[in-house]
């Protein structure tokens, strides 16, 4: 006998993640682990490429740049390894 999730399982490996809802979560994970709080309109998420673009003031963007590492594996712990953006520009 099958289990219910199961059923499921070709639509997890082919279902991404929406746009809006990474870029939700982009800010909200930056805003948690780095105290720096954007607006919606600053970050940008291209999902066949993966990549975050951030577009605010450059000393602001430098300090996320900085803690990439930490971004990025916050990223994929909240969206999993498949949904999460490998880039942040």
């Amino acid at each position: 006998m099958k289990h219910l999730s199961d059923l499921f399982e070709k639509y997890k490996k082919n279902l991404k993640a929406p746009q809006a809802s990474v870029e939700r979560i982009v800010l909200r994970v930056i805003k948690e682990q780095l105290s720096i709080s954007l607006e919606p309109t600053q970050i940008t998420y291209n999902p066949p490429t993966r990549t975050v673009v951030i577009k605010a003031p450059s000393i602001i963007k430098t300090e996320i740049t900085k803690h990439r590492a930490v971004v990025l594996t916050a990223l994929q712990t909240e969206l999993g390894v498949q949904n999460a953006p490998t880039e942040l520009l």
